[in-house]
């Protein structure tokens, strides 16, 4: 028995090896909390790195950033500064959230 699939790339008039969105590949960005891992993987590949800086010093996010932005320059993806970077961090309180909080604290 055989037997043949036809795939997209079978039809005629269609492109050899398939491209995301018209060729242009989707921005990656790699978050952290505190691994210098994950920086080094984000510069390796050229891609954006977040760090999440809600609950560490300054001084945490400032070296994983260095980090990065020495790696990607160091993979040749350009000049350090112009390496993407992020920052931020969010929480939520609301009313009932903190009333059980304040309820368990006690």
């Amino acid at each position: 028995m055989s037997w043949r699939v036809q795939t997209p790339n079978d039809r005629p008039g269609t492109p050899d090896d398939r491209s995301p969105l018209d060729g242009v590949a989707p921005f990656v960005r790699h978050g952290s909390i505190r691994m210098p891992e994950v920086a080094e993987i984000a510069a390796y590949f050229g891609d954006g790195f977040f760090a999440n800086n809600i609950f560490w010093p300054p001084e945490h996010h400032t070296r994983l950033i260095g980090l990065y932005r020495q790696r990607f320059e160091h993979y040749g993806h350009g000049p350090a500064a112009t390496a993407t970077v992020g920052l931020g961090g969010q929480f939520f309180a609301g009313r009932r959230l903190t009333s059980l909080f304040v309820a368990d604290v006690r």
